[in-house]
């Protein structure tokens, strides 16, 4: 289920958000279904994304689906889209693709036309059985003059040009994790340079939603990105979170070592080529 809240994030809150990609459907005057896609650019060109699409069960095998989702894959394409993605939407997304337990969803997007082309991992964090602290590996970063501190409204411009630098896709979820309370932001530096940070609250807000995280290579192997990670679980625990998700992830085995994560849902990444351009 999607709270009122999230709900305006994942759809008004979206940049890109587009009327022309907002659909839905009426029985007697009453909602039978709902539909929402994106536009973004890539470095393969525009693709499209369905946020979001939903049928009253009562309404459900009548074809209202496939007529919601036909609309918005004509629309994308008139937009300029050469593929369409169900989930992902980095960086307003609410699940990295299909979940893989959802048998009905993926034959759906299959009878349509879509293929896998990839898999992506959810991760779980027990906040209430977890230990974040950190101080003597907080000390050992000192001793080499390396601060891990929180974020302020003055690093802004600093941690912007940093991610146009090395992560530019993750400046959206950065910038909204600046916005929440604290900011949600932790930072590591040695003097004025700027080697690593993580976030949360970027994504999904409320919801547990940890990350993006990334330190620079040259900084990697002294223990930062394991005090940026637990600062930021500490955080969420401090916030009355009882469980953290670490989305899309990728080193696996850094958070099952250093935050307990446990395997969470497993998802299908799924793409349809739109021809005719």
């Amino acid at each position: 289920q999607m709270g009122a809240e999230l709900a305006v994030e994942k759809i008004w809150k979206d940049a890109g958000f587009s009327p022309q990609l907002a659909l839905v459907t009426e029985h007697n005057r009453q909602l039978s279904g709902f539909a929402m896609g994106v536009n973004r650019a890539s470095d393969q060109g525009p693709r499209g994304f369905i946020k979001l699409i939903a049928v009253d069960p009562a309404h459900q095998r009548t074809g209202i689906g496939s007529h919601l989702l036909s609309i918005l894959e004509a629309r994308m394409r008139l937009q300029g889209a050469l593929a369409i993605r169900p989930g992902e939407s980095a960086p307003n997304y609410l699940v990295p693709g299909l979940d893989s337990r959802y048998v009905e969803a993926r034959k759906f997007f299959e009878k349509h036309g879509y293929q896998v082309v990839g898999q992506a991992s959810n991760l779980r964090v027990d906040l209430q059985a977890g230990d974040f602290s950190c101080h003597e590996l907080l000390a050992r970063l000192a001793g080499k003059g390396i601060e891990i501190r929180r974020a302020s409204a003055a690093d802004r411009e600093n941690i912007m040009q940093f991610l146009r630098d090395h992560w530019p896709s993750w400046q959206a979820e950065v910038d909204l994790s600046m916005e929440s309370p604290g900011p949600a932001l932790h930072l590591a530096f040695r003097g004025n340079e700027l080697l690593g940070f993580a976030a949360f609250e970027g994504n999904n807000v409320g919801t547990g939603w940890f990350g993006p995280m990334g330190t620079l290579e040259a900084a990697r192997g002294m223990g930062i990105g394991r005090v940026l990670l637990r600062r930021c679980l500490s955080d969420l625990k401090a916030q009355g979170q009882t469980v953290a998700t670490i989305p899309w992830v990728g080193p696996v085995g850094f958070y099952e070592q250093h935050a307990g994560a446990k395997p969470d849902r497993e998802f299908v990444r799924y793409e349809k080529i739109l021809h005719g351009h």
